[in-house]
């Protein structure tokens, strides 16, 4: 089942989405089609099945306190599931999916529409979405394990010709750290494209190699200056704030004893 057309690009669309799928229990199960297997999989007859593993992931891969992300073993193939966990927990995501997407659908739309552009990023396979009163109130999204060709260190010109590409196509990354790039025999793949958005601000573009500057110095000067002119600055500046305003929010979850367990591990 192709599903890709049925999403546009706008963020008020999500009866374009919900009106396909099919019920299991009190979830609305969405799928995609499946270009990374010859096999596909079928998701309605696996539902009862599959529900169980996703509860209960083989392993986890990271958490915190807006996702988990874990890995299972699926007919001889490795899926990666994502909870996201803000969906659940937090009013306002739940509120504001009556009228806007959910986490799940925007990860999902995004994942598709870089791909169209030849931007690589692992392709939603299903979506699962537990729905009470026309709010989403869980969302969870599974897609194929990305098999990276190296564990090492990315050249830094490949991550930079990336996010020119990805810029120059009309996008930009929004979480530019460095282990969101994974090197696999396809390409360079992101991965996590949840915060991916159509945008061609200059400013929003400095941003994207501003923040990969901070794990990679020398991001700049790679991605040329000149290029986006002023806007570093004005980027630098906006993210020295970002990074204020983060540590003191960290600090409070602290406090607040709300802070998750982050494992860096893929």
């Amino acid at each position: 089942m192709n599903l890709t057309r049925s999403l546009p690009r706008k963020l008020g669309r999500k009866r374009s989405l919900r009106k396909d799928g099919f019920r299991f229990r009190d979830w609305l199960v969405i799928p995609f089609e499946d270009t990374s297997s010859e096999i596909p999989i079928n998701w309605r007859d696996a539902a009862p099945d599959i529900w169980e593993r996703l509860s209960a992931p083989d392993k986890i891969i990271k958490q915190d306190h807006r996702s988990l992300v874990g890995l299972i073993e699926w007919q001889g193939r490795r899926l990666v599931v994502k909870k996201f966990l803000l969906q659940r927990d937090w009013w306002w995501f739940r509120l504001t999916s009556i009228l806007f997407p959910s986490l799940g659908e925007i990860a999902c739309r995004n994942a598709l529409l870089l791909n169209r552009l030849g931007i690589l990023t692992p392709p939603p396979l299903l979506l699962m979405q537990r729905l009470h009163w026309g709010q989403v109130v869980d969302s969870w999204m599974i897609y194929p394990f990305v098999e990276e060709l190296s564990t090492g260190t990315i050249e830094l010109q490949r991550i930079v010709g990336f996010l020119k590409r990805m810029h120059r196509a009309g996008w930009i990354h929004g979480d530019s750290h460095p282990a969101n790039f994974l090197d696999t025999s396809a390409g360079l793949t992101a991965i996590d494209p949840l915060q991916a958005r159509a945008c061609r601000l200059r400013y929003f573009q400095a941003l994207d190699v501003v923040h990969l500057n901070d794990d990679r110095p020398g991001s700049i000067d790679s991605y040329g200056c000149g290029e986006l002119g002023r806007w570093i600055a004005a980027a630098q500046a906006g993210r020295r704030m970002l990074k204020f305003y983060r540590d003191a929010k960290r600090r409070l979850r602290e406090i607040a004893g709300m802070s998750g367990n982050n494992c860096r591990q893929r």
